[in-house]
């Protein structure tokens, strides 16, 4: 054991593998879990941002940020940039409570404990060719052509509504790609009802919805789904590299 899990599983959330019983140290390790993760996501983020993102109240968020940065798990910046930022220890501490999440009896969740992980990476193997469409999809949203760099301007509506129709046509995959999610454990259902609500704003009209940062557009959801699928299965963006360059998945983009 490290020192890095004598601390959590002396603390208030113990680490996956050691905790003496399903309950409320589940519950706090799951609460510790959820922000470590928004934190991951998120970058330099808000005490409040936080709070909002996972719908907790501040004086939970503070109560446990604080006890997250007495464990270097997380630390708070000051200055005109502040925020909370994770450390590389709660990375690794982040990862191993999701992944607990998957293996704990007091899991909700509509799938046997032996089942949930499998049914994660199915769905991650769903996940990566979609991953390459959207991703795809939105350089085109933003770059009409690379060289000469042509930017676009959305002067063009014939040209955005092939790539909104395209959009659609993706989502319609995603779906079912969220609710396998789902059945594995829950916090993963709102990411379906994010991507939605990005999708029909951008059907809308409110094109700012499909890749800006500055709002919950659908290329922000993904990218935080994407993180959340690497996290989870205890997976980085180089290994995954790595697995697409010799064709390791069973999925295709097209498969109906």
């Amino acid at each position: 054991m490290t020192e890095g899990d004598r601390r959590v599983s002396d603390g208030r959330a113990r680490a996956p593998g050691e905790v003496a019983g399903c309950g409320q140290d589940c519950l706090e390790a799951d609460r510790l879990a959820a922000i470590l993760l928004r934190l991951r996501l998120g970058g330099l983020i808000s005490l409040v941002s936080v709070a909002e993102a996972e719908q907790m109240e501040t004086s939970t968020v503070t109560s446990i940020l604080a006890d997250a940065a007495g464990q270097e798990l997380a630390v708070e910046r000051t200055g005109d940039r502040s925020g909370w930022l994770l450390t590389a220890e709660g990375r690794r501490v982040g990862e191993k409570l999701l992944q607990h999440q998957l293996d704990c009896a007091s899991t909700p969740s509509s799938r046997p404990r032996e089942r949930r992980r499998s049914a994660v990476l199915t769905t991650y193997e769903l996940f990566l060719p979609l991953n390459a469409a959207v991703l795809d999809l939105c350089t085109r949203w933003q770059v009409i052509q690379q060289d000469p760099l042509v930017l676009n301007d959305h002067s063009d509506p014939d040209y955005d509504r092939v790539i909104i129709n395209e959009l659609a046509a993706i989502h319609e995959r995603v779906g079912p790609v969220c609710r396998m999610l789902t059945e594995a454990h829950p916090r993963f259902a709102r990411y379906e009802r994010r991507l939605s609500t990005a999708l029909e704003n951008v059907v809308g009209g409110q094109i700012d919805w499909l890749t800006k940062p500055t709002v919950d557009s659908y290329h922000t959801i993904w990218f935080e789904l994407h993180d959340d699928f690497l996290a989870t299965l205890g997976l980085d963006r180089a290994s995954e590299h790595a697995r697409l360059q010799t064709g390791d998945t069973s999925s295709d983009v097209n498969r109906k």
